[in-house]
């Protein structure tokens, strides 16, 4: 056998290598599922806390503008709807002022076409500003409300003292 035929067979040794060092040792780092795994450790033991499932009405806020300016209703609708467009986290605030974080739920965001139209998350998106009840599950952790929203729908207005 000549030496350049043995080209190939010297090229594909260290490749060999490398790729067998990398599954080996991705069991090592990957993380298992459940609360035991060293991520939901590191994460802080117990996952959410207790989930309660509830309906919440009230005004959804972009919490970028709303955390460092204070910015919220009408006159913001317009900044706010594209802040949420644009990624900035989503929340809510009820009328006695309680304030939650809203999330997707997980299996929707993995596996969208899983599920049947329309997406109530997405649809919060579009609705900043606006008075919405949203119907999920609700939890707190390290002191921050969050409500996954599972439906949503718009709301009627607040009632006012005086009329029918």
């Amino acid at each position: 056998m000549s030496r350049s035929t043995n080209l190939p067979i010297i090229l594909a040794l260290p490749l060999a290598l490398l790729l067998f060092v990398t599954v080996a040792s991705y069991g090592q780092t990957a993380a298992t599922k459940g609360a035991n795994s060293p991520a939901a450790q590191r994460a802080g033991v117990g996952g959410p806390g207790p989930r309660k499932y509830v309906t919440v009405t009230g005004e959804i806020l972009d919490m970028g503008c709303f955390t460092s300016h204070g910015l919220r209703g009408a006159v913001h609708r317009s900044c706010a709807t594209q802040c949420l467009l644009s990624g900035v986290p989503m929340g809510l605030i009820t009328a006695d002022s309680t304030t939650y974080m809203l999330t997707e739920n997980h299996d929707r965001a993995m596996a969208p076409s899983s599920f049947p139209p329309p997406d109530p998350y997405g649809q919060c998106r579009q609705w900043a500003s606006f008075r919405v009840e949203i119907t999920g599950f609700m939890w707190e952790r390290k002191g921050t409300r969050f409500l996954e929203v599972l439906s949503a729908k718009p709301a009627p207005p607040p009632e006012t003292p005086g009329t029918p």
